[in-house]
């Protein structure tokens, strides 16, 4: 992790707990463009676009960052929690096996069982829609 990632993490989770979150985006965008832990930057930018109401603009950076790094169970879990929060259950879904598959294969358990708790709550709103 680079110093500069160290200060955008730090900036981010500033601006979570105020709520503003422009001097994030502005610092990590920055670190993105600079080429400095691309996927990293493009991960916590699209949890401030989430968190400022723009889903379609946090969808793109993970989509970008798994274009980067397929092999990044993290990044599939944070794509398939967004589908999940948006209602877009299949594709929540199939994030979220890629999500399992990838864990699975380092061993990551407590993500799996995040994905689990993920799959149990829309399975019962598919159900009872």
């Amino acid at each position: 992790m680079s110093a500069a990632f160290d200060k955008a993490q730090r900036i981010y989770s500033e601006c979570v707990q105020t709520g503003n979150y422009e001097p994030s985006f502005d610092t990590l965008s920055a670190l993105i463009l600079k080429g400095d832990d691309v996927c990293r930057g493009l991960q916590l930018r699209s949890h401030l676009h989430y968190l400022a109401g723009n889903a379609g603009l946090a969808k793109s950076d993970l989509n970008e960052a798994i274009s980067l790094a397929p092999s990044s169970a993290g990044l599939f879990y944070d794509r398939g929690s967004l589908h999940h929060h948006n209602n877009d259950y299949y594709l929540a879904l199939r994030d979220f096996s890629d999500a399992v598959n990838l864990a699975h294969a380092v061993g990551d358990d407590d993500l799996i069982d995040a994905v689990e708790h993920h799959i149990i709550d829309i399975l019962e709103k598919m159900r009872s829609s």
